[in-house]
């Protein structure tokens, strides 16, 4: 059971440190990059006046740096724990399982979790592999 809890250990304190590790600028421009992906905007959960309902990432998996902004629909993304979801408030939110980022290139593995057009609760599970061609992350491969 001590080797399970710290193998365990290892692996968060790997993840969390390869996160914080990337430049802040990168981890901002590929978590973007993440949420304007084109094939998942019609997914994104509206509130009963037809505006889009604000979009949270689940610090659970991957966290990211508190500093983090990205806004999406007008607003800024939400940072929020596990404790923090209340499916009456957090209608659309994403939980990123990869996100590594080494010499220029990028893989991201995450889940959009959200409530679908008859009122149901939905998922879509997202792998991308980025470039980095100047300043800017490209999508070279899309796996939804």
């Amino acid at each position: 059971m001590r080797k399970i809890f710290t193998l365990l250990f290892f692996m968060v304190l790997f993840v969390s440190t390869n996160l914080s590790a990337q430049a802040p600028e990168d981890v901002t421009a590929i978590l973007r990059r993440c949420v304007d992906l084109p094939e998942l905007q019609e997914l994104f959960t509206k509130d009963s006046n037809g505006d889009f309902s604000q979009v949270y990432v689940l610090q659970h998996g991957v966290s990211f740096p508190t500093n983090t902004t990205v806004v999406k629909f007008g607003k800024d993304i939400g940072f929020i724990e596990k404790s923090q979801l209340d499916p009456a408030t957090v209608k659309s939110f994403f939980l990123f399982w990869e996100f590594s980022v080494d010499n220029g290139s990028a893989k991201v593995d995450f889940v959009l979790n959200y409530i679908d057009s008859t009122n149901n609760p939905a998922t879509t599970r997202v792998i991308l592999e980025m470039k980095k061609v100047d300043d800017n992350w490209i999508v070279e491969k899309t796996t939804i």
